[in-house]
């Protein structure tokens, strides 16, 4: 199980237009969960990650249908969702946990919980935390199925 931070949702949802790169690399990852070759998750933290991108992209009219269509999408892939952490799991979490973002913070301690195997993203603030678990990018992690399947 790996864990998909929110700028890779954020990528898959949103950013066709602007970042195409991706966008495209977030989709070729969904594809893989949608076929099984990967078992992904996210958590209930990417919520207001989403809201908030959405809210700053689109007028204030939009916000809410646009917020909701994005969920849709989102979960219509097969993704295991992780609850919030009760505050005293997060706290004895965080205290292994140094990251320069407090968000961040949040699924790093969601994914070594939850004992996955890696955390997914295009933020290079998890590169701060690869001593307690691996980070890549969606086509890292894909490359890395490849060899394998190579092998």
């Amino acid at each position: 199980m790996v864990y998909l931070d929110s700028s890779v949702l954020i990528a898959f949802l949103y950013e066709e237009r602007d970042q195409s790169e991706k966008f495209s690399a977030a989709q070729r990852f969904m594809e893989a969960v949608r076929q099984k070759k990967v078992q992904a998750a996210v958590s209930f933290y990417a919520l207001p990650e989403l809201y908030d991108f959405v809210k700053s992209h689109q007028s204030e009219i939009e916000v809410s249908s646009v917020f909701r269509l994005g969920l849709v999408e989102l979960f219509l892939v097969p993704l295991d969702i992780f609850p919030f952490l009760s505050r005293e799991l997060f706290n004895d979490s965080r205290k292994k946990i140094v990251i320069v973002d407090a968000d961040d913070a949040r699924h790093v301690a969601v994914a070594l919980t939850r004992q996955c195997s890696a955390i997914i993203t295009f933020d290079h603030h998890f590169q701060q935390v690869r001593d307690l678990i691996p980070v890549f990018t969606p086509d890292e992690y894909l490359a890395t199925l490849t060899e394998s399947d190579g092998e």
